[in-house]
């Protein structure tokens, strides 16, 4: 069953979104269970009363990644950019 929580992304939740996966990232060392990273992030924005679902906060930074690749030539880091 999926559950839709919070559908908004705004600039707190997104900025709490990057500081969780900043704090996290060493989860990535087994890409084969970035899975966890996801539910680590969830289980951290819910202590900001932020809920969204694994797979809105994945789409969410893979939207951002995208972003940022297609701003590479102007070398702002993620976090400036939502800023």
């Amino acid at each position: 069953m999926l559950i839709i929580i919070d559908v908004v992304w705004t600039k707190d939740a997104t900025l709490a979104l990057l500081s969780l996966y900043e704090s996290k990232k060493n989860m990535l060392n087994n890409p084969k269970k970035k899975v966890e990273i996801w539910e680590a992030i969830s289980n951290g924005l819910m202590d900001f009363r932020i809920k969204m679902s694994c797979d809105q906060i994945r789409w969410k930074f893979n939207a951002l990644t995208k972003k940022n690749i297609k701003n590479a030539l102007t070398t702002t880091p993620l976090l400036e950019e939502v800023q």
